[in-house]
């Protein structure tokens, strides 16, 4: 197997601590696929084949909401891990994954993938913190659902898109990642319409601008302070 693959994994939280021995078994149980933008990975229901890891690009991951709505996941980049959770309980897919960009995927199935796992108690307990913490995350987007109007929740998803994806600029912080009204709205339970109306209100205040398709946080500290419940 490549060396190039063996870096890919070796760039994953989950693997970082495994041993030169442990990478080479894993590498060999990998294929490498390729998604165009918008491409859909994987669809909610599917049975659960493969485990995902991120090489290249960005993809989101998107379930049912409430009366028929899209509700965002999460947005997921390089290094990171999904389709673990259907995997561990041999349940069908949770959520639909759909490529935001040009993205490569290192794959691994099922069977081969828990038998590594048996071999590997460092890989299962990072497994494990994964898990964790997207716990903690779902349990901090219910928080902010029951504290927070759609202008807080908006904020709130700002600031850590700007975190995970914020590139310093002159003016501010440029989110490098391009979302339609629609995206962001699903990611907060928003309409599109909402979305929309705070952005432009945000772009006339001065607090955000665009810029080729990226929002530019020009005063996070006027965001945070919508991001904080009363």
């Amino acid at each position: 197997m490549s060396e190039e693959v063996k870096q890919l994994l070796r760039r994953a939280p989950i693997f970082a601590g495994l041993d030169e021995r442990q990478i080479d078994a894993l590498a060999g149980l990998v294929v490498r696929r390729k998604y165009k933008a918008r491409e859909t990975v994987l669809e909610k229901g599917d049975p659960a084949l493969h485990i995902y890891i991120i090489a290249s690009g960005r993809l989101k991951a998107i379930t049912a909401g409430a009366m028929g709505r899209h509700a965002t996941f999460s947005v997921m980049g390089a290094g990171e891990v999904f389709g673990e959770v259907a995997l561990l309980d041999d349940q069908p897919r949770s959520a639909t994954i759909t490529a935001l960009e040009k993205c490569e995927l290192l794959t691994i199935g099922r069977a081969e993938f828990l038998h590594f796992l048996e071999r590997s108690p460092s890989a299962a307990i990072a497994l494990l913190r994964v898990l964790a913490g997207r716990l903690r995350r779902l349990s901090e987007k219910v928080e902010d659902g029951a504290k927070l109007e759609v202008v807080g929740r908006l904020a709130k998803q700002l600031l850590r898109l700007a975190e995970r994806y914020g590139k310093k600029e002159l003016d501010g912080v440029r989110i490098d990642l391009k979302l339609s009204q629609q995206e962001l709205g699903d990611m907060v339970g928003a309409t599109r319409e909402s979305v929309n109306k705070q952005l432009r209100a945000w772009v006339e205040a001065g607090i955000i601008h665009k810029r080729s398709g990226n929002l530019v946080l020009c005063d996070p500290e006027a965001l945070a302070a919508f991001g904080t419940a009363e």
